[in-house]
């Protein structure tokens, strides 16, 4: 598209010769700008086709429930991702060739029982959050 709207538009000028060959004065010149319909008619219809993909995938392609969209926030991906102190003594080095899942998890503990759930990835057994109920971490 940038490339159509470069050739929609440009800018053009015009230097005049003599017949010897040589330049004439610049205020004997002129500086203006060109269009081309063709090109400005392929970006408006290219354009629009972009926006159309773009509706259509927001209509059909829904994410599956269960994990929120966080967008881009770098502190709840952070969180996301950390394990605990208790649960990085149970990772494998073959963590990167097994299916992940996001959801609640429980922190092991060596003597009692489960600790506090928080939201996090992990390659063992997840649960589905609890909307309103609040996680630790």
């Amino acid at each position: 598209m940038q490339w159509l709207v470069s050739q929609g538009l440009f800018y053009a000028e015009v230097d005049l010769w003599d017949e010897d060959g040589i330049r004439k004065s610049l205020e004997e010149g002129a500086a203006t700008t060109g269009s081309s319909s063709l090109a400005l008619f392929w970006l408006l219809i290219i354009g629009f086709l972009s926006w159309v993909f773009v509706a259509i995938l927001s209509i059909a392609r829904r994410y599956p429930p269960g994990m929120p969209l966080l967008g881009a926030c770098s502190a709840v991906i952070a969180a996301s991702c950390h394990l605990p102190a208790g649960l990085q003594r149970q990772v494998d080095s073959d963590v990167t060739r097994r299916d992940i899942s996001w959801g609640a998890v429980s922190e092991p503990v060596e003597d009692g029982p489960v600790g506090e759930k928080w939201l996090s990835l992990s390659t063992g057994d997840v649960e589905r959050p609890i909307t309103g109920k609040v996680y630790g971490r």
